[in-house]
């Protein structure tokens, strides 16, 4: 019931955000939304979401994340798969055993670079 009431808010915050492009790659764009984030204790709550231009099928993610700025970790409270850019499209629900947990992200990944750009805002 909390997963769906965190996934429920995180639907209900998306038609709120004003996402950001944050980088580009060869295959993606990531975009967040600085304006919504949320501190809690030692972490920071944020809306994000990534184009893909190398899949047929998943065209935009949208992830409502929570980065651990002192252990350098996140993990997914929700995320979902559209089959347009920009979170448009039919939404899928990503399966239930990727929420929660806690991920290390590679340094100089673009994951680490909004891990620590979303932190600086803690401080």
């Amino acid at each position: 019931m909390k997963k769906l009431f965190i996934f429920l808010v995180f639907l209900s915050s998306l038609s709120n955000a004003e996402f950001k492009l944050f980088a580009n790659t060869d295959n993606s764009e990531y975009w967040v939304d600085i304006d919504n984030l949320k501190i809690i204790n030692d972490s920071v709550r944020i809306m994000t979401y990534q184009n893909t231009y190398d899949n047929e099928f998943v065209k935009s993610v949208s992830n409502y994340v929570e980065f651990n700025c002192s252990n350098e970790s996140f993990k997914f409270l929700s995320f979902s798969f559209h089959d347009e850019f920009d979170r448009k499209g039919k939404a899928t629900e990503a399966e239930k055993n990727h929420i929660g947990n806690i991920i290390y992200p590679e340094p100089d990944t673009v994951v680490y670079k909004i891990m620590e750009y979303a932190c600086m805002f803690k401080k």
